[in-house]
Parts: structure tokens; C-alpha cells; sequence
């Protein structure tokens, strides 16, 4: 079993393709579904399938089947709630299932936060580069999304842990702070961690998603409006999407990374 984690940084680094807002997996089905939106829609292709799901605020996961008959049939089905699994194709069948990742509005202390377009800078404390900046934090009563300078021109974070809203302790001065530079590049992901909170739900209160890749996570955080870190779980091939750092495990075992 093995969690990884990496800010949304790592993931603009690294080339796509496929759809601009759905995770398409080829020779996937269905599994575990609770809410099936349609009993099935004639379209000409996958691609437009995933449109129908990603027009759907309701739906999360889809399915498309074409089938090799006289004339061909192609049904695209929708679900609100659905893991998607590896299944085999049959030689007269062919079958993709996709991730089309939505999120709910991300609420601190009551209040909808507009989280920034784009991920924080990958950054770690001057005084001990394997200690990363937590995003967000609280500088003066105010939320930063990333490093703020200070009086002498040179850049601060917050190395502070928390889980939630509630948790962040505002610095009053930058005495709190500590200087930054740019995280080591082999340092994400880190072997034996995961980081818990600020989970970032979709429209049925889940921010989790199975059988993926570590690059299908990568991809679902940069399809997903306020997906700024993730956690990776290369055991159970599972994603769980985030919009803030929060609070790093160890876990037991040697083969868990962050």
C-alpha cells in the first residue's frame, strides 16, 4: 500500500491530452454505483459522451459502450455516484468509462473562499528545505494562497499544520513566518507520509476517486476547479482530491509516500 502526495505544481509540469474536463479510461466499467442519471443515450463517441457528463452537474461518472453490430450500437450512460474498474472487451464490444470531477463550493468559517486559478508556488522553509509551506494560511486576518514578501524583500510562509478553516493560527508578524525557497525537486513525493484535511468535495459530498494512476490523480486535480494538493494511494489505486495542505502522517509501513 502506498499514498502519495504532490501539490498541483508537479502536475502542470507534465504533459495532457484527452479531454479538457473528464478522466477517459479505456476498456473501464462501473462498479459500485448507486445513482444511474439515464438508462442509456445514443451518441456517436466517447468524447461525446463525456460532454453530456461534464454538462450534467449531477454527474460524475459515465459509461460508453459501442458495439460492433448492423448498425452499430453506442450508448453512453450517466451516474451520479460510481467507482470504475479495468474490464476486458469482447470482440463485438468495446467499453470506456470516464471521470468527469466537480467540486462544491469551498467554505471556510461559513463563508465561500475563491481559491486561486492556479497552484501555489512549491515551496519549503530556508532553515529546513524538506519542510514545506502550508497553503493556505493566515497572515494579519487575511487568506494567502502563497508566499507574501516581506520587509526586508525577501519571501515568507507558514510551515503551521492544520486540518480545517478553524485550525490555521493567524500571524500577526512576520516574526512567525520563515523564509522560503523552492522545494528540492526530488522531494515530492516523499516516501512513508500522507497529508489529512481540507478534502475537497464534489456534489455528493465525496473527494475520492478508485482505480486510478498516479497520473490519472494528477490529471483529476487539474480538472477539478480548486484542486490545489492531492493524496495518492498506489495500494488501492485511489485519489483523493484537496484544496489545502493540511497535517502530515507517518504511516507504518515502508512502501506509503507523499
Amino acid at each position: 500500500k502506498m499514498f502519495k502526495f504532490c501539490i498541483i505544481f508537479f502536475v502542470l509540469t507534465t504533459s495532457t491530452s484527452g479531454h479538457p474536463d473528464c478522466l477517459i479510461k479505456e476498456h473501464h466499467n462501473v462498479t459500485n454505483s448507486v445513482w444511474k442519471l439515464n438508462n442509456g443515450q445514443t451518441v456517436q463517441t466517447k468524447e461525446d459522451c463525456a460532454n453530456r457528463c461534464a454538462e450534467n452537474n449531477d454527474c460524475s461518472i459515465f459509461t460508453f459502450t459501442s458495439q460492433d453490430t448492423d448498425p452499430p450500437g453506442r450508448q453512453c450512460s450517466l451516474y451520479t455516484i460510481a467507482d470504475i474498474q479495468l474490464q476486458s472487451s469482447s470482440p463485438t464490444q468495446n467499453i470506456s468509462a470516464g471521470i468527469c470531477p466537480k467540486s462544491k463550493p469551498t467554505m471556510c468559517n461559513g463563508q465561500e473562499l475563491k481559491t486561486p486559478s492556479k497552484p501555489p508556488n512549491y515551496l519549503c522553509s530556508a532553515a529546513d528545505p524538506q519542510k514545506p509551506c502550508h497553503f493556505p494560511f493566515l497572515f494579519k486576518g487575511v487568506l494567502q494562497w502563497d508566499k507574501v514578501t516581506g520587509k526586508d524583500g525577501k519571501y515568507l510562509c507558514s510551515t503551521h499544520t492544520a486540518k480545517d478553516c478553524e485550525g490555521l493560527n493567524d500571524h500577526t508578524t512576520e516574526d512567525t513566518l520563515e523564509y522560503c525557497t523552492p522545494c528540492q525537486a526530488d522531494s515530492c513525493p516523499v516516501q512513508g507520509h500522507q497529508y489529512s484535511g481540507f478534502p475537497l468535495h464534489n456534489n455528493q459530498d465525496k473527494n475520492q476517486y478508485k482505480s486510478v494512476s498516479l497520473e490519472d490523480c494528477q490529471q483529476l486535480c487539474k480538472k477539478t476547479q480548486g484542486c490545489l494538493f492531492y493524496n495518492y494511494d498506489s495500494g488501492y489505486k485511489t485519489c483523493g482530491l484537496k484544496w489545502g495542505l493540511g497535517v502530515k502522517s507517518v504511516i507504518s509501513w515502508s512502501n506509503v509516500a507523499s
